[in-house]
């Protein structure tokens, strides 16, 4: 009886480590709120963006979160966000960029006073495309001008942009 007390002990010790050790593991690169809405909005509330911004942010008036795209794009094994903003007057007006350090949601990069932008991810970028107006063209319905193109990527600590060309009528 003595030698079994200890050997049960000593099994259910490394039964309790292994999924003490499991659950750490799994969960160590995700950040401490999950990439949704409403962290996004809670984000975006929380921020030095112009107040334009987080009024539409928040959903008044047919305004609101147009798009969340949630994956890691800083290569950290932990997802990020890329949230795109509506106003019912301009089309998307702004998009920004969330880290996910440990701690929870950083907002680390983002492009305001945009029109009728569109904005999505590609591998590891994002891309925004935006209509160009010519003089005389009725903003925001008619653009003449083609649309001109961004790619930014995450370097060296930082969204920059990698790329930018136009496609359409000069």
């Amino acid at each position: 009886m003595r030698r079994s007390l200890p050997a049960a002990a000593a099994a259910g010790v490394a039964a309790f480590a292994c999924v003490v050790l499991t659950a750490t593991a799994t969960s160590a690169p995700e950040a401490t709120a999950p990439c949704s809405l409403l962290a996004a909005k809670s984000g975006i509330l929380a921020s030095n963006l112009p107040m334009r911004v987080k009024k539409d942010a928040a959903g008044r008036e047919g305004s609101g979160i147009d798009r969340l795209i949630c994956r890691d794009l800083t290569a950290d094994g932990r997802k990020d966000m890329v949230v795109s903003v509506f106003s019912k007057a301009v089309g998307v007006e702004a998009w920004v960029f969330f880290r996910a350090p440990a701690s929870g949601w950083k907002l680390a990069f983002w492009r305001t006073g945009l029109m009728r932008a569109k904005v999505g991810v590609s591998g590891n970028a994002v891309n925004e495309t935006d209509p160009v107006y010519r003089p005389g063209d009725m903003k925001p319905c008619c653009p003449t001008g083609g649309q001109k193109h961004y790619r930014f990527k995450w370097l060296r600590g930082k969204m920059v942009q990698v790329r930018a060309w136009h496609t359409g009528r000069a």
